[in-house]
C-alpha cells in the first residue's frame, strides 16, 4: 500500500515559520497588548514603585543587614583559628591568650564571648560583663573542662568534623548570662591533629536589639524565627524573659507576647497572596497585616525566617488593583495557553503520525503502517511524501535482501559492523528434479510464474522457521540458519522447514502447480564463515565454507537416491541428523564419498510422511 497521497487539486503549502508567525505571533501580540495595557494601569497607580520599595527595602534589606551583623563574627573566628593553626598563637601561653581573647570580644559589640576549648588545655575565654560601676568590661577566664559540660559536648562534636570551617550550633541557654546565645564553632586542626574548638557567642538580646533597630516603616515590627515556630529575635526579647531557661531556650510564636506574630502561620486565618512569593496577609482584630519574610539557612542547624509585618492600610488599595490586574493577565495567559495548545495539537498530530509510522519501519512492519495524510505545512508535507516514497523503496528492498538481515543492520546502524565470523550454522540447498525437461516447452512468462510460485512456497516454509534465504540459483534455493541471529536450535529449525517443504509439494493439488514437483534437498551442519562477502562497492551477506559445499553436494547425491513414491528426497549430514526432532524419522544411507571431497560422509535421509 503506497503512503503517497496526491490530491487532484493543488493545495497551497505554508512554511512552518510563516504558520508560526501567523498563529503564535498574532496570539502573543494580542496577549502582550493586553498585558501592556494592564502594566500601564498598574504603573499609573504607583504599584510598581510600591513593589520595588517594599520588597527591596523591607524584605531584602532586613536579610542583608542581619547577615552583615553576623558575618563579622565568622570572619573574626576564622582569623583566630588561622593564628592557632599557623602556630602564631599558642593557647598554653596565658598572657597572649588573655590579650587575644579580650581583644576579640572588645572588637565587635555583638559578640558576648569568645572561648577556646582545647583537647589538652583548660577552657580559655574572654567575655563581656557589666561592672559594678555600670560600665562594660572584658573578663578573661581559664577553667578546667568539666565532664557533661556543654563545652565538652562542643569539643566532641567539632572533633567529629573533618573540615576546618566555622559552623553555627543550635541556640542554647547559658545560666551565667541568663540568656540564650547563638554559638559559632570553628574546629582547629594542625598537621592533621585535632587541637580543639573556638566558640564565639552572640546573645538573643543583642540580636533582638539589632533587629528592632533596622525597622524602617512606621508601625513595622521585625523578627527572626527559628525553625518557623520559635522566636529567635523580636522587640519583646530585648530584655530578659523569665520563661526562658535551661529547659527551653526559645519561646514559640504564640508565647512571645505579640498577638499579631502569633497569627503568622495560623491556617484558619484568611490569607491572601502579596506581590512576592514569601509574603502573605493575615486578619487580626478587624485589621489586615502584611507579613514579609525570607529564609536564611546558614546560621543554625535549622532554617531561620527573617521578616517583618506592618498594617496594610497604606498599600491595600494598590494591592487590590494589582490583584485585579493579575487576574486579567492570568485570564489572558490562560486563553493564550488554550489557543497555543489547540494549534500545537494541530501541528504535532501529523508529526506524531509520522513517528508512529517510523516505528513500524524500524521493525520492518511495512504491512501495518498507519495511513499518513498530507499537511498544509510545507515541511511536514515534504517529510510525509518523502517518507512514503522511502517505504515504497524499503518494500522493494525487502524483496531482494532478507528481512532478518535488514533488521540486524537497522539495530547496528552500520553495515560495516557485520564482520565476518566463524559460526555453527545449518545450510540448505534445493533444486527441482527434471526442471529442464519440465520447462523446455513452457513460455518464458509461464516459467517465471512457475518458479515464483515454487520459491514463494519454499521461502515461506524457510522464513516460518526463522531461516534466511540467501539466494535463488536457477531452479534452486540456498538458505541457512544460525545467522545473522544466534539460533541454538538451528538444526531443528532447518529440518522442520525441509519437512514442511516436502509435505507442501506432496499435496500438489493444493499447490496449484501445473505438474507434480519433485525436489532434492541437502542439509549440512557445521562451522562456516558468516558475514559480508564481496567487493568494496557491492556486498552480499552469506555463508561460505565446507559446510556449504557439503549441502550442495548432497542435492547432487539426491539424483542417485530413489524417491520411493515421495515427492522429495531430503539428505542430511551426520551432524544434522543428530539434531533430528522427536516427531520426525530418518534412515541412514551409510558412509558416502561426495564429489570433490576426499573423505567419506555419513548421510541420512529424512522420512516425511504426507499429512
Amino acid at each position: 500500500m503506497s503512503l503517497v497521497f496526491r490530491p487532484r487539486a493543488r493545495i497551497p503549502r505554508l512554511p512552518i515559520a510563516v504558520a508560526l508567525g501567523l498563529w503564535l505571533g498574532g496570539t502573543l501580540l494580542a496577549a502582550l497588548a493586553l498585558v501592556f495595557g494592564v502594566t500601564l494601569y498598574v504603573g499609573a497607580t504607583n504599584t510598581a514603585d510600591l513593589l520595588r520599595d517594599k520588597t527591596r527595602l523591607i524584605s531584602a534589606s532586613i536579610v542583608d543587614r542581619t547577615v552583615g551583623f553576623l558575618e563579622p563574627t565568622v570572619v573574626q573566628i576564622n582569623h583566630l583559628a588561622e593564628q592557632i593553626e599557623s602556630g602564631d598563637w599558642q593557647p598554653a601561653d596565658d598572657e597572649r591568650s588573655r590579650d587575644i581573647l579580650k581583644t576579640a570580644v572588645a572588637s565587635l559589640a555583638q559578640i558576648e564571648s569568645v572561648a577556646f576549648v582545647g583537647t589538652a588545655s583548660p577552657v580559655l575565654s574572654g567575655s563581656r560583663f557589666v561592672a559594678p560601676s555600670g560600665s562594660i568590661e572584658i573578663r578573661f577566664d581559664a577553667r578546667p573542662v568539666v565532664a557533661n559540660d556543654r563545652v565538652t559536648v562542643a569539643l566532641i562534636e567539632a572533633g567529629e568534623r573533618t573540615r576546618s570551617e566555622a559552623y553555627w550550633g543550635a541556640p542554647i541557654y547559658v545560666p551565667a548570662l541568663g540568656n540564650t546565645v547563638l554559638n559559632l564553632r570553628r574546629p582547629i586542626w594542625r598537621d592533621g591533629v585535632f587541637q580543639g574548638v573556638l566558640i564565639s557567642t552572640v546573645t538573643v538580646e543583642e540580636l533582638s536589639r539589632f533587629i528592632t533597630s533596622i525597622a524602617t516603616e512606621p508601625g513595622q515590627t521585625t523578627f527572626i524565627l527559628y525553625d518557623r515556630n520559635y522566636v529567635l529575635a523580636h522587640p519583646q526579647l530585648t530584655r530578659s524573659r523569665p520563661e526562658i531557661g535551661e529547659s527551653r531556650a526559645m519561646l514559640r510564636v504564640d508565647e512571645v507576647g505579640d498577638p499579631i506574630l502569633a497569627q503568622i502561620w495560623q491556617p484558619e486565618e484568611r490569607g491572601r497572596g502579596l506581590f512576592v512569593s514569601d509574603a502573605h496577609a493575615r486578619e487580626w482584630n478587624g485589621q489586615s497585616y502584611f507579613f514579609l519574610y525570607r529564609s536564611l539557612d546558614a546560621y543554625a542547624d535549622a532554617p531561620w525566617t527573617v521578616g517583618s509585618y506592618f498594617r496594610a492600610d497604606a498599600i491595600d488599595s494598590s494591592v487590590r488593583r494589582l490583584l485585579i490586574a493579575g487576574a486579567a493577565a492570568l485570564a489572558v495567559l490562560l486563553l493564550t495557553g488554550v489557543l497555543l495548545y489547540v494549534f500545537g495539537r494541530r501541528l504535532s498530530q501529523p508529526i506524531e503520525n509520522l513517528a508512529k509510522a517510523a516505528s513500524h519501519v524500524r521493525t520492518l512492519d511495512l504491512d501495518h503502517l498507519p495511513p499518513l495524510k498530507r499537511s498544509r505545512l510545507r515541511e511536514i508535507d515534504v517529510a510525509t511524501t518523502t517518507f512514503g516514497d522511502m517505504v515504497v523503496g524499503l518494500r522493494a528492498f525487502g524483496l531482494y535482501v532478507p528481512k532478518g538481515l535488514i533488521r540486524r543492520l537497522i539495530r547496528l546502524g552500520d553495515a560495516g559492523k557485520l564482520r565476518s565470523v566463524e559460526r555453527d550454522v545449518t545450510v540448505m540447498f534445493s533444486d527441482i528434479s527434471g526442471f529442464t525437461a519440465m520447462t523446455e516447452t513452457m513460455p518464458a512468462e509461464q516459467t517465471a510464474a512457475f518458479l515464483n510460485r515454487h520459491f514463494d512456497l519454499l521461502a515461506g516454509a524457510i522464513e516460518a522457521e526463522g531461516g534466511t534465504v540467501d539466494k535463488f540459483v536457477g531452479d534452486g534455493i540456498m538458505a541457512f540458519w544460525g545467522a545473522p541471529e544466534l539460533q541454538p536450535d538451528h538444526v531443528q529449525r532447518a529440518i522442520r522447514a525441509a519437512a514442511a517443504i516436502a509435505r507442501a509439494l506432496a499435496a500438489d493439488d493444493a499447490t496449484g502447480f501445473p505438474c507434480p514437483i519433485h525436489v532434492r534437498i541437502g542439509l549440512s551442519t557445521g562451522p562456516a564463515v558468516v558475514g559480508n562477502i564481496g567487493s568494496t562497492s557491492r556486498m552480499n551477506y552469506t555463508v561460505v565454507g565446507d559446510t556449504v559445499n557439503a549441502a550442495q553436494r548432497l542435492i547432487e547425491l539426491g539424483r542417485t537416491v530413489p524417491r520411493d513414491g515421495t515427492a522429495s528426497v531430503i539428505l542430511m549430514t551426520e551432524a544434522t541428523a543428530c539434531g533430528l526432532p522427536a516427531d520426525l524419522r530418518s534412515e541412514r544411507l551409510g558412509r558416502i564419498q561426495l564429489r570433490g571431497r576426499a573423505g567419506f560422509v555419513r548421510v541420512s535421509r529424512l522420512l516425511v510422511e504426507p499429512v
